[in-house]
């Protein structure tokens, strides 16, 4: 996976969108991973994967969760 900075996202987006289609390109703002860009091809694939998946149920809460206040 290809790592960029968002502002080189900006300042370059054709360049990424068209090394997209070849492999995810993983975008960072200050330092920390935000988001990815895919192909859209790449994108119709893993939905189409999860939606065989059978909904998964966490083990234990999460630090979101409302029991976490309790």
């Amino acid at each position: 996976t290809m790592k960029i900075s968002a502002t080189e996202l900006k300042n370059r987006l054709g360049r990424y969108l068209d090394a997209a289609e070849q492999e995810p390109v993983s975008i960072q703002k200050s330092g920390r991973e935000k988001a990815v860009l895919m192909s859209y091809s790449h994108y119709q694939a893993l939905l189409k994967a999860s939606m065989h998946q059978p909904p998964q149920q966490p083990s234990t809460p999460s630090m979101s969760s409302p029991e976490r206040f309790l």
